[in-house]
Order: C-alpha cells, then structure tokens, then sequence
C-alpha cells in the first residue's frame, strides 16, 4: 500500500513539473502583433533592426531603441530628428539570431553588416499606411 502511494505521488509531482515546464516554455514564444510598417514575412524575432535611422524595434513593448546622445533609451515614437522617416518604405532587419533585451550590445556589427542605405530584397509590410486625409465630406469629384 505504501509502494503504490509513493508511485502515485512520485506520478504527480513528474507531471506537475512537466505540466509547468512547458507552460513555461509557452509564455516565452513572441505572442504580440507586428506593427502594420514591419515586414510580412513569418518572423520570431523580438526585434528589427532599422539601418536608415540606426535603430531597433522592440515588438514586445512596442517600442523603438535608439542612442540619445552616447545613451541607448527606449520611446514610443523615433526621435524628431528623424521625423520624416517613412517606416512603411524603410527596410528592416529582423534580428531572428538574438534571444537577450538589449540588442544595442551588437550595434556595432549591425552598423557594418547594414549601413544607412541598405536594402536586401523587396519587403512587403503587414498592412497599408492609414491615410493622411480624411474623407470625410469629400467625394473626389470636386
């Protein structure tokens, strides 16, 4: 009778471990939706990397990386000086490779792999650019 508890028990904690284990395992898998600008190719990637304006795209927060004088900070939108950038047109890298939170430490070999006017094969994005005007009162025929 105790043989069969012990095996019962030792059944239940193997289990349980497995069981959270590979909940674990789920929670770690990128589950957030890319932006409408980033490429439509499958990717499980956390971040882009963005040559033209040498900054990254953090899809779990949604937020871009990018150095402010000698400092990496992390903001929801590019830095004005970069205001006319066009992120539906701009090309970007998906940094499949990299598993850790600051991508910036591999800057330097990402400035040489891709420099400012780099563009690899054509990338469709995810979705349209969201129009700047608004129809509304207006039926193009004026």
């Amino acid at each position: 009778m105790i043989m069969k508890t012990i095996k019962l028990l030792y059944i239940t904690v193997v289990t349980l471990l497995a069981e959270t284990l590979s909940a674990q395992a789920v929670v770690s898998i990128n589950m957030t939706n890319p932006p409408m600008w980033g490429p439509a190719e499958f990717t499980i990637g956390r971040f882009y990397y963005l040559p033209a304006v040498e900054a990254y795209y953090d899809l779990d927060y949604a937020q871009f990386i990018y150095s402010s004088h000698g400092v990496w900070v992390t903001k929801k939108r590019l830095p004005l000086r970069h205001k006319s950038y066009d992120l539906y047109k701009g090309y970007k890298i998906v940094l499949n490779d990299y598993l850790g939170n600051a991508p910036y430490i591999h800057f330097n070999e990402h400035k040489r792999l891709y420099n400012k006017s780099y563009y690899g094969s054509p990338q469709e994005t995810n979705g349209e650019r969201p129009s700047r005007r608004s129809s509304k009162g207006k039926t193009g025929n004026s």
